[in-house]
């Protein structure tokens, strides 16, 4: 079933295959200049800031050092003498 997003990419396009090479190629050099205003920094950035919104708001039944530091590191400094 085609949506009407992909009806009008579809458009997008035809309308673009119309143009002539040099204004194909204008279009072209527009979109991707268009999307290289966000650099690869700020973009890690974004992404970071989303995982931070979500830290703390998981449970997990599963005991890791964390949650059981006392016996964890008993173990590990424990004499095996």
């Amino acid at each position: 079933m085609r949506t009407k997003r992909m009806a009008k990419l579809e458009e997008i396009m035809d309308a673009a295959q119309r143009l002539s090479e040099g204004d194909r190629r204008r279009l072209l050099e527009a979109l991707q200049t268009n999307g290289a205003h966000a650099s690869s920094e700020e973009c890690h950035r974004e992404a970071l800031a989303s995982w931070r919104s979500l830290a703390g708001t998981f449970h997990s039944d599963h005991a890791d050092v964390s949650t059981d530091k006392g016996r964890h590191l008993g173990d590990v400094y424990a004499d095996d003498r």
